[in-house]
């Protein structure tokens, strides 16, 4: 019985405590009994003036550490008392020198200004009005200045403008010329930088490849870096193809007259300005001999006002576009009467013909030389009228003609005709 006693007092297990940690404990006390107090009284600090006016004498005396944290700026009655200060000041000042300090204060803080004007006429209401009525004065002519100097900027833009509008209506030509007489003889190469610089870099590079090279380099050493390498980049080019066009006039004054015209007699294969620069370098005979091929007016018109704008530009004195137009007027109206010599002998019987011919090539006299240009000409001999005529003739009656002259006379007239 007894061991069922016991069996039935016997006492139950004892549960583990749980261990406390630490750690925890120690971050919660410190919540609570320091970081959240002092941030209370952060934000009461820099938030109730009241509060704050109280407690700055009790932190001013605490360790730096702690004080330099509340105390580092002056306190908002330090603020009035300066404030004071200041107002009291500039009521001593004259009327003018003290209205020139407000308005300073007034360009950089607004309520500032406010609280020395308040103070101020919390000292002297009639003398602050004064001050404050010389301060819109100031602040009037300040603003007048401002506008002043919008209406320069204004009129400088629009001065620019008017100036660069003028320059680029103008052909090439002139507008070099005008550079030269308004603002490199003058001296005035600063000025114009500005101005090219608002205009299109090729027209500016043409300008300049075109100018005499003195003040071409007088102008590109005004210019800054970067916009010197664009347009050194831009001559260059057009120094390039202007090579390339020459040496193409080259094989075209030695080509056929048929093949030359089927590449340059039109603008088909090049723009109306590079066939001006391969015209400009052929011969007058050949470039007329071109000219007078073409049956597009149109052409021949744009043709040659584009040589004489090249010819300008370069300088070159060989008045190419004059001799050239000179010398296509006199071969239209020599080929007119050799046309119409031609038809008078297309009617004629072959035995006369054939003895004007005879007659024609013997004699071969000198009838007139036209001149082209100081190296160029044209000889018109009984020869070359004779075999002219014959070249407008059909190949029927020509081959009659031939048939009627002796061996020698044929094979020398079939020669000479092959060479016109």
């Amino acid at each position: 019985m007894s061991e069922e006693l016991n069996d039935v007092v016997e006492p139950k297990e004892k549960k583990p405590r749980k261990k406390i940690n630490v750690l925890k404990l120690s971050i919660g006390l410190l919540l609570v009994t320091v970081v959240l107090p002092s941030g209370i009284f952060a934000v009461l600090y820099n938030t109730n003036s009241d509060f704050k006016n109280s407690v700055y004498p009790i932190l001013n005396q605490m360790p730096a550490p702690i004080s330099d944290m509340f105390t580092k700026g002056p306190t908002v009655e330090e603020l009035k008392e300066k404030v004071a200060v200041v107002s009291d000041y500039y009521l001593t000042l004259d009327i003018k020198d003290s209205a020139e300090k407000l308005a300073n204060v007034k360009n950089s803080d607004e309520k500032l200004y406010h609280d020395i004007v308040q103070g101020m006429r919390e000292k002297s209401y009639r003398k602050t009005e004064e001050i404050i009525g010389q301060v819109q004065v100031i602040d009037l002519r300040n603003d007048t200045l401002n506008e002043i100097y919008a209406e320069i900027d204004k009129a400088k833009s629009d001065e620019i403008k008017t100036k660069v509008d003028q320059i680029t209506s103008l052909e090439d030509y002139y507008a070099i010329k005008y550079i030269k007489e308004n603002y490199i003889d003058s001296g005035a190469i600063k000025e114009l930088v500005v101005l090219l610089k608002q205009i299109d870099d090729t027209r500016v590079s043409t300008w300049l490849y075109f100018m005499n090279p003195a003040d071409q380099v007088e102008i590109m050493n005004a210019f800054d870096r970067n916009y010197k390498n664009i347009i050194n980049s831009i001559l260059y080019t057009l120094k390039t193809k202007d090579d390339e066009l020459i040496s193409k006039s080259e094989i075209y004054q030695v080509k056929d007259i048929d093949a030359s015209f089927g590449e340059i007699g039109n603008s088909d294969v090049y723009p109306i300005e590079d066939l001006a620069v391969i015209y400009s370098k052929l011969s007058i005979a050949k470039a007329s001999s071109l000219f007078l091929k073409s049956t597009d007016e149109e052409f021949n018109k744009s043709l040659l006002e584009s040589i004489e704008k090249r010819e300008k530009l370069t300088t070159d004195s060989n008045n190419i576009a004059q001799n050239l137009e000179k010398t296509i007027n006199y071969l239209q109206e020599y080929d007119k009467k050799i046309q119409e010599i031609a038809d008078i002998y297309g009617r004629m019987t072959v035995s006369e013909v054939v003895k004007i011919v005879e007659k024609m090539m013997i004699n071969d006299n000198r009838l007139d030389y036209f001149k082209m240009n100081e190296v160029e000409g044209i000889e018109i001999t009984d020869e070359k009228i004779v075999l002219d005529i014959l070249d407008k003739m059909s190949k029927t009656k020509l081959s009659e003609i031939i048939n009627q002259l002796d061996t020698r006379k044929a094979t020398e007239l079939t020669r000479k005709l092959t060479l016109q």
